[in-house]
């Protein structure tokens, strides 16, 4: 399986009463190649994101995204995406990341794919 994603989000502090907790909305768009099956996805993503005042350079994340049938294209009837993350802001825009991932795609007329289900980690760098 293959997968390609490009999307743009906005986050906000959700109140004052609760300081680094910021609340994300996102539309992404995701190409797939799920065992050899075409599969355009439109997804309406949303986040929270908690940054500890003791630890400000730390966010822990969970982030789910979600296509209808409707938003979904070529062979697929639906897809899910789940992401559980611990970031740590080490230069500016530049952050160490860890985390779980579960994304699945639909199939019209078959089972459901399973494109990621596992742990990861990496440098991520934000624009």
């Amino acid at each position: 399986s293959m997968l390609g994603h490009i999307g743009v989000n906005t986050t906000r502090e959700l109140g004052t009463s609760t300081p680094g907790l910021r609340g994300g909305l996102g539309v992404s768009l995701y190409t797939v190649d799920a065992q050899g099956f075409d599969v355009g996805v439109l997804a309406l993503e949303l986040g929270l994101h908690y940054s500890p005042p003791v630890a400000a350079r730390s966010t822990l994340s969970v982030e789910f995204g979600l296509a209808p049938e409707i938003t979904t294209f070529n062979d697929g009837s639906d897809a899910i995406f789940q992401n559980y993350r611990w970031a740590y802001e080490y230069l500016q825009q530049t952050q160490i990341v860890v985390g779980y991932r579960h994304m699945e795609v639909g199939i019209k007329g078959r089972d459901d794919v399973h494109l990621v289900d596992g742990w990861y980690g990496g440098i991520e760098r934000r624009f």
